[in-house]
This record gives C-alpha cells, structure tokens and sequence, in this order.
C-alpha cells in the first residue's frame, strides 16, 4: 500500500484486526487505504466450488472502469491479484465457462448459468424516507425471502440470499434444470416474480352457488405464496409480487457480488443471510469513531442500530461503520478520527445457511 503516513497513523496490527488513526481524511486515497486493510487481512469470502470456470470482474479504486475478463484457478490467486488491485467491488459471473477470461461471450464457451434475482430499494415506493435505513433493509429480506421460496419451491432450486452491502439484496438460484435457460425462459421467470400480469379473479373462479376454498400456504403458485403473506388476493388491487430488476434475471451472463467482499456504495460487507435479518455493527468491518460534518439534513434514522439524525453544517462524533456510510451516501464529510479494521465482523461463521455446492 501506498505510503499515507502523513494521513494515518496506524496501530499494532493484533489477530483479526488493525487500528488506524485518520490525521486528516483524504477523498483520494483514505477509503482506499481502510479497504486495503481489509483485503489484506485476507477475510472469509464464499466462492463458488467451480470458481476456476467463472468470470471475475472488479472495479479499482484508481480508474472509474470495471476490470472483466478475469479468471483465477483457486482462491489464493484471487487474494493475491486483490491485493494488488484494492477493489471498489469484486464480483464474479452467475455463468460457468470453458474459458471465462477470453475478452467476448462467443469465446468464453457458455455452459450454463445460474438464476440471479435483483432487489433494489431505490427504486420508487420501495422504502420512504431519505436513505435506506434499518426498517427498509428488514423489509427488503422479507421480500428477498419471498424470491427464495419461488426458488424453492416453484422452481425447485437451492436459494442463495445475501445483503448487497449497500442497498438491496442479491438471490442466487442454483437449479439445475434451470442452468441452461435462454432469456426468453429467464423473462418468464422474471415475471412470476414481480407476479406481471397475475387475474386474482383465475385464482378464485366465481361460480354460482359455489364459494371458493381459502388460500393456504400449502397451495400452488401464487395462491400458497399469498397465503403465506397475509395477502387477499379476492380483494381490491391487493399487492403481489416482487419488484425485481427483470434485466438482472433475464440476463445469463451478469455478475453477481462476491459474499465477504466490500461494496463502495455503503462500505459494508456482501453479507449472506439465512433466515432473518438484523441490520447492525456485524455487517461493516469498521469500528472506533469518526468525526463528521453533515453536508445536508437528515431526519432521526436508524442506520446499522444507531439512531442519528443530522443538521447541515454540525459536527459530531458517529461510530466509524455509520459515518462512512453516511459520506458514501453524501451525507457527512470526514474530519478524522480513529477506525478499527476488523478481518471477521461476526457474520462468519454462517449460522444456519447452507452454502455447500
């Protein structure tokens, strides 16, 4: 790493983790240097068992464009090159390939892909309010566990969730009869999540003298998810379906983020989750405190188990896991302060997934 001594101090490196003093915080090099850190530690990622077919793909933190075409044979010359090239974001393909570093599609030898499922609360009348906090996060994996079990159960695959670090979610359908789908297939699926197109009337046919059986979570499609939810479909305009991003699932050669690594957009952790969901301190490698300016306001919001609330112009102390995602989020500058970068956070291990090939 890049010698920033007049910009930090850093501590005795003890285990697991590193404690650096900020003197003053710089835009170009100071989040680079904290990632850095983190990579170098060598964290816990969950790769695929097939990595070594698998495209990679990164964006540096000294060029705006993404580095693709990337392959790696094991886990030690992904860590290696990471290394060397501190990443803003690290993904790799949700497709398998006889040669995923040749530079175009028809050279790579396609050999099949997995689903891939987008949530993303940005998106109009997913959470309100003026940045993503807690209680939308909480919302988004009930939603997330939703796209599970139209995996599991509909589709008959093995369903991946993971925290994207930032604002949304990611689930990775592992379907064997699915791998070989086209996105005509993948569209499809698409809708019957997002439930496009679904006529509660067809679910309840109305025929006279004949009063249709409830909806129970034991029911197929739509009727048992429904069930499941609490929704009346036999009401006016009920809600179903999902907001996914069609284009992520229809697409066979996306890229999907690498679970352990850091997403730039928040400074967290690519976390995988099971079966519930507690935004907290446990999804940011950062601890200690950083001391910030508000460049806006903010109304109370509870952000990773901390109730903060800012007025433009005010300075204050804030634990380091929230002010960097605050100033990722154009909220607050960075004065200086002192971070602790820890290599395990508390997600690993995962307790209760089941992430085996």
């Amino acid at each position: 790493m890049e010698d920033l001594s007049s910009t930090y101090r850093q501590g005795s490196s003890e285990g697991d983790q590193q404690e650096v003093i900020i003197r003053k915080w710089s835009e170009a090099d100071s989040l680079k240097s904290l990632f850095a850190i983190y990579y170098r530690m060598d964290p816990p990622f969950i790769l695929p068992h097939d990595m070594a077919k698998r495209e990679f793909a990164l964006q540096p933190f000294d060029i705006e464009s993404y580095i693709r075409h990337l392959a790696f044979k094991d886990e030690t010359s992904l860590r290696k090159y990471i290394r060397s090239r501190t990443p803003r974001h690290l993904y790799h393909s949700v497709g398998i390939y006889e040669l995923p570093s040749a530079p175009n599609m028809e050279e790579k030898g396609w050999q099949g892909s997995e689903l891939l499922f987008d949530i993303d609360l940005d998106h109009p009348g997913a959470c309100e309010g003026q940045i993503v906090d807690d209680e939308c996060l909480v919302k988004g994996f009930d939603s997330a566990r939703l796209v599970s079990r139209i995996v599991r159960d509909l589709l008959g695959g093995k369903p991946l969730i993971y925290f994207t670090g930032h604002r949304g979610f990611h689930i990775r359908g592992i379907c064997e009869q699915c791998m070989q789908l086209g996105r005509d297939e993948r569209r499809e699926i698409a809708k019957l999540v997002r439930a496009e197109g679904l006529d509660a009337s067809l679910l309840f046919p109305n025929k006279r003298g004949v009063r249709p059986a409830p909806a129970t979570p034991e029911d197929p499609g739509w009727r048992g998810l429904a069930a499941s939810l609490g929704v009346d479909l036999r009401a006016s305009g009920p809600h179903v379906g999902v907001d996914i991003d069609s284009m992520v699932t229809e697409d066979p050669s996306r890229l999907t983020r690498i679970p352990g690594s850091l997403n730039a957009k928040g400074g967290l952790i690519v976390t995988p989750l099971c079966d519930s969901f507690a935004p907290g301190p446990q999804i940011s490698p950062f601890r200690g405190t950083l001391d910030a300016k508000a460049t806006k306001d903010l109304d109370p919001t509870r952000i990773l188990g901390f109730e903060v609330s800012l007025t433009e112009g005010e300075e204050l102390s804030l634990p380091a896991s929230v002010a960097l995602y605050l100033y990722l989020s154009g909220y607050v500058s960075i004065i200086g302060g002192e971070v602790l970068v820890r290599r395990n956070p508390g997600w690993w291990p995962v307790q209760g997934c089941d992430w085996s090939p």
